[in-house]
């Protein structure tokens, strides 16, 4: 109770007494454009030069074989959701619970997992923060850790090197609406609501999750015991991984970003009711609506984005090279054969024209290239180095 607490108060907490830092918001002059100077503490938003979210383009992904499956724990942890007048955040009790630790992948410590973020737009077409060749998703969860090797606080490594690691995944729109009874317990944790409530397989977790959201969103916190974070991730080891910043003022550049390519679904009866949730804004102001909470993509400037997926065109380029090679074969056969073909008919033509004069040989032999020639010089049209040209 008095982590929770705690968490409310940080999250009220104004930076250097200015009530500044609450007032920023995703649109308007209060907008990710002028966050900036808002704040000098968030100097970063503007000049900086690892900012995120960023748009990923597969086609300069560098994959690095090195790169090995990220490693969670199955640990449950008591938690609470909290709207904080710019989003749905889920924050980690790590005082009554086991913690959630994850590693591996580019990550060289352990982090600990601290909360959980949720962004999402007005339509289909909007929501998510980083995109994909400039495409975003309707959704997109955030799951940030600290290093617990090298600091003992969040704040501590949210100011430092290395000091956060942040898993993003996305949620597209489930077509299938047909729900599955499952009155089973679904692993995902949150209480008594999770065997009564009927979600697709595939997104079981973060439905229930949203379910949760729009069920009590109007007070300050609401519990979420024994949150299965694990079930949330979708399931595929395959990610792409750069080093950016967090998306919201102040903006540090001390994250590790981990984007897992799979998305997970979720049904289109949770995405209304995520655009219908409503910001806690101060009392008397009217009410506005949290959607679209999203920051847009930063460039990306000298950054690399690793990815351990394995690249497609490799194993395509090396069949189309054997094709190409068997054909070169076949065709360079087909050739000696004719050559052949064409040798045993001069032959015959000398045999039967031994009494013809010299001008009927020389016909004889003219024809004789004429229908060579019509052949073409096949041995010219194959060029070795072209099957490397794919």
């Amino acid at each position: 109770m008095d982590q929770k607490n705690d968490f409310v108060k940080r999250k009220a907490k104004p930076v250097e007494g200015s009530r500044w830092s609450q007032w920023w918001s995703y649109d308007g002059i209060n907008g990710p454009e002028y966050w900036g100077l808002l704040n000098k503490e968030w100097a970063l938003c503007k000049r900086g030069q690892h900012q995120s979210p960023v748009d990923i383009n597969p086609r300069s992904l560098v994959f690095d074989p090195n790169l090995r499956p990220v490693r969670t724990d199955n640990h449950r942890v008591d938690s609470f959701i909290v709207n904080t007048g710019h989003d749905i955040t889920i924050y980690i009790n790590e005082t009554n619970s086991q913690p959630f630790d994850f590693t591996g992948g580019p990550l060289s410590y352990n982090y600990r997992a601290h909360h959980i973020k949720v962004h999402f737009g007005s339509m289909d077409q909007l929501g998510s923060e980083h995109t994909i060749e400039g495409r975003p998703f309707p959704l997109e969860l955030q799951i940030y850790g600290y290093n617990t090797e090298l600091y003992d606080k969040y704040r501590d490594a949210e100011l430092s090197a290395h000091g956060i690691a942040a898993i993003a995944l996305f949620g597209i729109d489930d077509d299938d609406d047909d729900d599955d009874d499952d009155d089973d317990d679904d692993g995902c944790g949150g209480g008594d609501d999770g065997g009564e409530f009927e979600v697709t397989v595939p997104s079981r977790c973060l439905d229930l999750i949203i379910f949760k959201i729009a069920s009590a969103f109007s007070d300050t916190s609401t519990p979420y015991p024994e949150l299965s974070i694990e079930a949330l991730l979708p399931e595929t080891p395959d990610y792409m991984t750069y080093e950016g910043s967090l998306t919201q003022p102040s903006c540090w550049e001390t994250v590790t970003w981990v984007v897992f390519n799979k998305p997970v679904r979720v049904k289109k009866e949770q995405l209304r009711l995520l655009r219908n949730l409503h910001k806690a804004d101060d009392i008397g102001a009217p009410p506005r609506l949290m959607e679209n909470n999203f920051r847009p993509p930063l460039p990306v400037n000298r950054r690399t984005i690793r990815t351990n997926i394995q690249p497609r065109d490799l194993i395509t380029t090396v069949m189309m090279i054997m094709m190409m090679m068997m054909m070169m074969m076949m065709m360079m056969m087909m050739m000696m054969m004719m050559m052949m073909m064409n040798d045993d008919d001069d032959d015959d033509d000398d045999d039967d024209d031994d009494d013809d004069d010299d001008d009927d040989d020389d016909d004889d032999d003219d024809d004789s290239d004429d229908d060579f020639g019509n052949c073409g010089d096949i041995s010219k049209t194959i060029k070795p180095e072209m099957i490397f040209l794919v």
